[in-house]
């Protein structure tokens, strides 16, 4: 656990921890293009930030702890109602041992014309990082949201088992996208439920190497007919492993919701150099 606690000013985060975002780009690409920026650093939100005529709007945009805290009747509506404990141990392990991750809350008809991000970064060796990011868009508004995870390469193995919560209402769009950039000695343990309610929805996802993967739910679970639209990126030397199955290979689940639903899901090979 690092020494910090969360700010809104670089100015006051830890040298050794703001040199490693530094050295991300993540306060330079705040400055230039994004309308908000969380950071966490190991199991810690150390950084989180929203542009002010986005919080007059009504946009919420903050740590999880903070949420729950401030705005404790919408987390406690929502909060891991897509992946319950029982669905499986993976969501076990996480309900159990979650900390950090972001809040977001999108009124109705606000159009966020700016990103947000959230960048998760595991710097301690043999660690596990369990962040919970709840993201709620109410009909008519839009978002588009990106989330970004690295680690340094060890000689151990690191565990990554975060969530990610979509709520998607009538008429709303979403544009999640999450790059995540991996050393073989990860664990990437992930889960990815969405609901939605005829909503515009596409996902782009971006994972270079990691040690094993298991990808779930990046899929509509509630809501009417939908056409959710998914890409995901795989690096060349990255395996993936089903824990359930004993299979070998990319996993990624898309598990189905109630109603109709199209979903189109395409996931490409990177041919990358080793770190």
């Amino acid at each position: 656990q690092p020494d910090a606690k969360m700010t809104g000013n670089w100015k006051d985060v830890p040298e050794d921890i703001k040199d490693t975002f530094d050295r991300l780009g993540i306060p330079e690409a705040e400055q230039k293009s994004l309308g908000g920026v969380g950071a966490q650093y190991d199991s810690e939100v150390v950084y989180h930030s929203i542009q002010e005529d986005m919080v007059k709007q009504g946009v919420i945009y903050t740590d999880m702890e903070t949420a729950i805290r401030e705005h404790e009747d919408i987390v406690k509506e929502y909060f891991m109602k897509l992946v319950p404990p029982k669905d499986h141990k993976f969501a076990a392990l996480h309900g159990a041992v979650w900390s950090g991750g972001s809040f977001v809350y999108v009124p109705a008809g606000v159009q966020v014309k700016m990103p947000l991000q959230s960048y998760f970064r595991l710097n301690a060796a043999g660690a596990g990082q369990f962040e919970h990011t709840l993201i709620i868009v109410e009909p008519g508004a839009s978002l588009h949201f990106i989330e970004g995870c690295s680690a340094p390469k060890y000689n151990v193995t690191n565990l990554h088992a975060g969530c990610v919560e979509l709520y998607v209402k009538e008429g709303a769009r979403l544009r999640y996208s999450t790059i995540e950039n991996w050393s073989r000695n990860m664990m990437n343990l992930n889960t990815v439920p969405l609901s939605v309610q005829h909503p515009a929805w596409r996902a782009r996802e971006m994972r270079i190497h990691g040690r094993y993967v298991r990808l779930e739910g990046a899929g509509p679970r509630h809501g009417g007919e939908r056409h959710p639209d998914r890409t995901g990126y795989v690096g060349e030397h990255q395996h993936a492993h089903d824990f359930e199955s004993g299979r070998q290979g990319d996993v990624s689940q898309c598990r189905q919701g109630h109603g109709e639903c199209e979903a189109r899901e395409v996931l490409r090979q990177l041919r990358v150099a080793d770190a």
